[in-house]
């Protein structure tokens, strides 16, 4: 419990960068820069994704692909593989295998 505790302690603050006025306005200018840049293509790649599967949905389902079957190969595309190391098989594809791919 000590370990928690201390992993989740509060660390003393970082010391200050020594920098003049106009190499600190540089910086954060290009920090602000990097930042937008950061939010937009982030906010710009969710909403093409969303907008893409919303116009999707209709024909993936109607070509016999079902919620569960959609959930399932989400889950076998995203999840991590399994260590090297470990006694069992714990991937996800070992609860499924029995499905068919892709599903009829």
């Amino acid at each position: 419990m000590n370990r928690i505790s201390r992993f989740y302690r509060i660390s003393a603050p970082a010391p200050a960068r020594e920098m003049d006025e106009a190499a600190r306005d540089k910086y954060y200018r290009r920090l602000r820069m990097q930042a937008f840049i950061a939010a937009t293509l982030g906010y710009s790649l969710y909403y093409v994704c969303r907008t893409s599967l919303n116009v999707m949905k209709k024909p993936i389902l109607d070509s016999g692909w079902t919620p569960r079957s959609w959930a399932l190969s989400a889950r076998r595309c995203c999840s991590p593989m399994p260590s090297a190391n470990s006694s069992t098989d714990s991937s996800p594809t070992t609860a499924t295998s029995n499905a068919s791919w892709p599903p009829a």
